[in-house]
């Protein structure tokens, strides 16, 4: 069963825009999230279904809340292990 996500609702955003910050977080789902930076909107994911489950919720909620975005810009996360590093704690600081 899929996890319902969580999108900031109206009355937040007025609240940021209040304040005048227009760079946050609007959604958060497992393998991906949705940024605003201005009117611009970053897609950042890990797996390509995050994208897929992304995109027409970001259209259906900027529907919802009116909000008019420039562009959208996606970008993968990608993280290569490069030696043993990644599975073991580093070696102690010599003083």
């Amino acid at each position: 069963m899929k996890k319902r996500s969580e999108w900031i609702d109206r009355t937040l955003l007025d609240d940021f825009e209040a304040q005048g910050t227009d760079a946050h977080r609007l959604c958060t789902i497992e393998g991906g999230w949705v940024e605003r930076f201005g009117s611009d909107i970053l897609i950042s994911f890990k797996e390509e279904p995050a994208r897929e489950r992304l995109i027409p919720e970001l259209y259906l909620w900027a529907a919802a809340v009116g909000f008019k975005f420039g562009r959208w810009v996606d970008s993968v996360i990608m993280q290569r292990p490069l030696g043993p590093g990644d599975a073991t704690p580093p070696a102690p600081l010599s003083p």
